[in-house]
């Protein structure tokens, strides 16, 4: 019954963090947020399979799984045409902002899912707020945005699992990606408390 805040290194770690939860509650949403979308197909887990094997594995049901926030520019068609075909939902960061962040996730949390698990890449923050990543974003998300998602994520109580990835402190400059991803725990702790 608790919510756990998974800090770390590579994407990889979305597979165990949505995995566990997926053994303990039989109806998991999840979320990637991400300028990549993270359904490569290979044989050993890395930061580009993730999510493709938790669909593939019938840990995450397709209807119960969104990318959000990726970079048409930074995703394969194969890879569109993968979820598309699984029955997952995607939306672009243009969509997303066309149709309102927080109308979008709102309309999404309606379903009576037990549980939420959110995987938070930091790739997906525009390089200027969050140039500590694996692979900075030119045309990323705004800080702001990403705050506002984290507050929807800490008024649903179905929360469980808010995962921040990709973040390498070798890259970061004046500590901005680690301050940012700071910042959105301490909104997401704001409404979750």
């Amino acid at each position: 019954g608790k919510t756990v805040i998974s800090l770390g290194g590579g994407n990889d770690l979305s597979y165990p963090d949505c995995a566990a939860l997926g053994q303990h509650y039989s109806d998991v949403m999840a979320f990637n947020v991400d300028a990549h979308l993270d359904v490569r197909e290979h044989p050993t887990r890395h930061s580009g399979t993730p999510y493709r094997m938790l669909l593939d594995e019938g840990r995450v049901h397709p209807r119960n799984f969104y990318e959000v926030g990726y970079q048409p520019f930074a995703v394969a068609a194969s890879h569109l045409h993968y979820l598309a075909d699984k029955g997952a939902s995607t939306r672009s960061l243009n969509e997303l902002r066309s149709e309102g962040i927080v109308k979008t996730f709102q309309r999404i949390l309606t379903r009576h899912n037990k549980a939420l698990f959110w995987g938070i890449d930091m790739d997906v923050i525009h390089i200027s707020e969050a140039p500590g990543v694996s692979a900075p974003n030119p045309l990323g998300m705004s800080g702001d945005e990403l705050c506002s998602i984290m507050r929807i994520a800490g008024k649903d109580k179905r929360t469980r699992i808010v995962e921040f990835t990709e973040m390498n402190p070798t890259y970061d400059l004046d500590h901005r990606t680690c301050r940012l991803a700071a910042v959105a725990i301490w909104h997401f702790l704001s409404e979750a408390l």
